[in-house]
């Protein structure tokens, strides 16, 4: 197999494993080792561990009777059973690589963009009966994971829920600040995008205590785009602190000044400079306000947008996207998947909700919440293929017109002067008008929206 084969292996989400990562397990876990008759055995059944006790190969040729009992113990028992007490390094590279695997074929449930609308209209039927069984079938995905870094007493202090805790193969590494204990923690994970390792980064809503940790990692990271998906309060609790100035501020070593902010129905925009060292990054805030927690937007469309304008304004030299709501995992997860999904469907034609969730959750704990969350995730992806139809539809006649005008400004400017707006969405977000300057597209579709209302 390609693990003895091989010097280096790459999984489906592109992540490089060399070999003596693969081969921990043969040189440091002696006992269970001898159970096996070679390393390759041993790395087979740490990879059919991971997908459920039940699926542990008890085959004679492998182990059997009492063998089979202590492996297991030994594999999966102190994540069973909650135990905190410390073990060897449990993900290294093969556990990863298995998890990615796990991710991408067991735990997938591809639906056609052709079926995907009858399939949701059906999943809705009967009180909603499928999305609840599909949602309950992914409970236990990734609790096997191991948090010990979370839980260590330095801390624990940082993490705003005692339940939600940043797995330590995703998570984000802080750099260390004079060797001081757990100085490298943050409660964030690492989110793969659609072919894209660590393309995002899902955070908890920063404590007072951790907003100097927030904005190094947001500048170790060179991420340049952070959305917030909750209010600072919420039905008179705090569910994050506000960790942006007003006017310029100075957190650690990093000196945050807004220089814009721009308040729409839906969401705010605030632009920041940051400045460390003598250099400066400029960074875009988005914060959703229509969210309720544990809840979902009214409107699919408008959250449709959100993640559009997000998406136009991220660039390929940038780092991480920046997603958090208060815990980090319900609504930032919802956000992620749908940006996830979108993605894939400019190269795939079938939808896979379950399959993304699934992976999310094998990165960072309790990834989408709530079933409310699941559905809405269906409902905005379906919001988003109708409105490729519609662009569609309208293709050819500004392909036409373009031909006559000869650039794609031409075209926009003849949208602007017939208030259609709506085009100019569509056509700008889905790469028509690609050269088209977002600025000016993103002022003048402003413009007429407040026009029409």
């Amino acid at each position: 197999m390609v693990y003895k084969m091989k010097s280096v292996i790459l999984d489906e989400n592109h992540v490089l494993f060399d070999k003596e990562s693969l081969e921990h397990y043969s040189r440091n876990d002696v006992t269970l080792k001898q159970s096996f008759s070679s390393t390759l055995d041993y790395i087979q059944l740490k990879c059919l561990a991971l997908l459920s006790p039940r699926h542990m190969i008890r085959s004679r040729s492998i182990c059997s009777g009492r063998a089979s009992e202590e492996i297991r113990a030994a594999l999966m028992g102190p994540c069973q059973k909650g135990s905190s007490k410390p073990r060897d390094s449990k993900f290294n590279g093969t556990n990863m690589l298995m998890e990615r695997k796990r991710s991408l074929k067991g735990m997938t449930r591809p639906v056609s963009v052709r079926d995907f609308r009858a399939w949701v209209l059906r999943s809705s039927s009967d009180s909603e009966f499928r999305f609840a069984e599909e949602f309950e079938s992914m409970r236990d995905v990734g609790k096997i994971e191991r948090h010990e870094i979370a839980d260590m007493p330095e801390n624990r202090g940082k993490n705003r829920y005692v339940n939600i805790l940043a797995y330590d193969f995703t998570r984000v590494k802080l750099s260390s600040i004079d060797d001081e204990p757990g100085s490298d923690y943050i409660n964030a994970n690492y989110i793969h995008g659609y072919k894209q390792p660590r393309a995002y980064i899902a955070s908890q809503g920063p404590l007072p205590s951790t907003m100097d940790d927030f904005w190094r990692m947001t500048w170790e990271q060179n991420s340049r785009i952070i959305v917030m998906v909750t209010q600072c309060t919420e039905r008179g609790r705090v569910k994050c602190h506000q960790y942006w100035p007003s006017k310029s501020t100075r957190y650690g070593d990093i000196l945050v000044t807004r220089i814009a902010e721009y308040d729409f129905p839906e969401w705010i925009e605030r632009e920041f400079l940051l400045e460390y060292e003598h250099e400066t990054r400029h960074l875009k805030h988005f914060q959703y306000k229509a969210w309720p927690d544990h809840g979902v937007p009214k409107s699919t469309s408008a959250m449709l947008k959100f993640i559009q304008t997000i998406k136009a304004l991220q660039k390929p030299e940038d780092g991480p996207l920046v997603c958090h709501c208060s815990a980090g995992v319900g609504r930032t997860g919802t956000y992620l998947c749908i940006d996830i999904l979108m993605n894939k469907l400019q190269v795939e034609s079938n939808v896979d909700v379950y399959g993304v969730v699934c992976m999310m959750r094998t990165q960072r704990c309790f990834m989408v919440q709530t079933e409310e969350q699941y559905i809405f995730i269906h409902r905005v992806v379906l919001d988003y293929l109708e409105q490729r139809e519609q662009y569609s539809t309208l293709l050819s006649p500004n392909k036409r017109l373009k031909s006559q005008s000869g650039s794609d400004e031409a075209v926009c400017q003849v949208l602007l002067e017939n208030e259609d707006a709506d085009s100019i969405d569509i056509m700008q977000k889905d790469g028509f008008l690609s050269e088209f300057d977002d600025q000016l597209y993103r002022q003048n579709a402003i413009g007429l929206s407040e026009t029409k209302t």
